[in-house]
């Protein structure tokens, strides 16, 4: 029988290319570990900001309209609400219709003038429509409009 040797040369050759990739193949398992936690770092902090931004903002606001820091997010709530009644053709600011009793409603529980400015602002942002040209004057007939507080359809751009 022939008698086999093995190459020590030969496996100190191929163990040694194993160890580079197990070695690379644990770097990039740690460079993405890394990558990631920095990620997550990194959008904890964006939020975070945002809500300081945001408080921040609504304070402003406050000072600026003279409604109360409570009341802006519930009139932005009735923008994005009024919002939801409004079709329009996409891309383009052509209103097809217009839920006129929810509207109506959503505009009744705003208080004041300034109420009506703020909420306007905040649907011409959202959708780029007028809420008194495109939505009221648009859609609504005489007997709507008057089902509309007065201060509040004077409060509308």
């Amino acid at each position: 029988m022939a008698k086999v040797t093995l190459d020590q040369g030969a496996f100190k050759q191929s163990a040694d290319s194993v160890n580079r990739v197990i070695s690379m193949v644990i770097t990039i398992i740690i460079i993405v570990v890394v990558l990631m936690v920095v990620w997550k770092i990194y959008k904890a902090a964006k939020k975070g900001s945002e809500i300081l931004g945001q408080q921040a903002g609504t304070a402003i606001i406050s000072a600026q309209t003279g409604i109360p820091k409570e009341r802006l997010s519930f009139i932005d709530s009735i923008a994005n609400q009024i919002a939801t009644h409004v079709t329009k053709i996409r891309f383009t600011n052509i209103v097809v219709s217009v839920n006129e009793n929810a509207v109506i409603a959503a505009l009744n529980q705003l208080l004041s003038a300034g109420e009506a400015k703020y909420c306007s602002d905040i649907f011409r942002q959202n959708t780029g429509l007028s809420l008194l040209q495109d939505v009221v004057k648009g859609s609504f007939n005489e007997t709507e409009m008057k089902r509309v507080k007065p201060e509040i359809l004077k409060g509308l751009n």
